[in-house]
């Protein structure tokens, strides 16, 4: 008879604990890595997506029981990706404990995307109270936690997003634009005085008419193109990038800037621009604007629909049973 090989007990390190993942967010990277699986770390033979996390510490080494004891929630986010899976090993610099005040759920939903948007409004841009911001897709998970943030902060907000949408919007604090029936640029204009002060594209086709929404001295920023990652990494045309190269040189003091979170830049500065984010959010003035959760075996499906603009309204996080 022959006998079944166990695997060996994976050795955590001193800087690693292992969590029981309660909960996973996921998103357009993910959707990206159906077209592009090379996207996505390799764990057991299996491509595995997921960068946002919330969950229970269920090992640690025993050098850091004192700080991460069994037991302890925490929240965390993986920037290469493998979160989505029901067990992680990961690196204690990557993770917080998780506020009281929140579910699993919300904490699965701030590690990447509402510390972007943090990232984006304060140190890409440094926008200030009242200025003017035009984010497209403000229904999607970064448009939401854009415009949540956004109106924390007191900024004047305009987005382009499905018509359906325009009343939770609202009431989120944008000025909602059915970019299906008036020109976006157009309703820029006739929203704002002389344009406003940035632009968040997440679309990639719709740049350079972006550009011409800012005001003189404004800034353009790419914040990971959607049509890219629905078309295998087309993005945005070798026509519209040497226009934008070549409206950069025609004056009007603009900026077009690209934010990747993955970048070491921005993943140094990830713990403290968290601690930002949880405490707007423990002071009231900040809420997570969540999708319906989902379970894992629906992720193929959500993904699929992803790809297919047919995406729920703020952040789809996948709750572990």
């Amino acid at each position: 008879m022959q006998h079944q090989t166990v695997p060996a007990p994976i050795q955590l390190s001193e800087n690693q604990v292992k969590v029981e993942v309660r909960a996973t967010g996921i998103g357009f990277r993910d959707a990206a890595a159906c077209l592009n699986p090379s996207l996505l770390p390799l764990i057991d033979g299996k491509r595995v997506g997921g960068y946002e996390l919330a969950g229970v510490i269920i090992d640690a080494h025993p050098s850091v029981m004192a700080k991460w004891p069994i037991g302890t929630e925490v929240m965390g986010w993986m920037p290469n990706g493998g979160a989505l899976q029901s067990e992680v090993v990961i690196p204690i610099s990557q993770l917080v404990l998780k506020p009281d005040y929140l579910s699993m759920a919300e904490a699965a939903a701030l590690p990447m995307t509402y510390v972007a948007a943090w990232q984006l409004l304060n140190h890409v841009v440094e926008l200030q109270r009242t200025q003017r911001m035009l984010v497209h897709g403000g229904a999607g998970a970064l448009g939401t936690a854009l415009i949540t943030l956004g109106r924390a902060m007191g900024l004047e907000i305009y987005t382009t997003a499905d018509a359906k949408y325009h009343g939770r919007l609202h009431l989120l604090g944008a000025s909602p634009i059915n970019y299906q029936a008036e020109d976006f640029l157009r309703a820029v204009r006739r929203l704002s005085i002389d344009g406003a002060h940035a632009v968040f594209d997440s679309l990639g086709h719709t740049l350079v008419k972006s550009w011409d929404c800012l005001r003189p001295g404004g800034t353009l920023v790419s914040t990971g193109y959607i049509s890219a990652e629905r078309t295998g990494g087309v993005g945005s045309s070798i026509f519209a990038k040497m226009t934008l190269a070549w409206m950069k040189l025609s004056g009007g003091n603009k900026r077009y800037l690209q934010y990747n979170p993955s970048l070491s830049q921005w993943q140094q500065r990830w713990h403290q621009d968290l601690v930002q984010v949880l405490s707007l959010l423990k002071a009231g003035k900040l809420e997570v604007t969540l999708a319906p959760t989902i379970t894992p075996t629906e992720v193929p499906k959500f993904l699929a629909d992803l790809l297919n603009r047919k995406s729920p309204m703020g952040k789809t996080v996948v709750v572990w049973p």
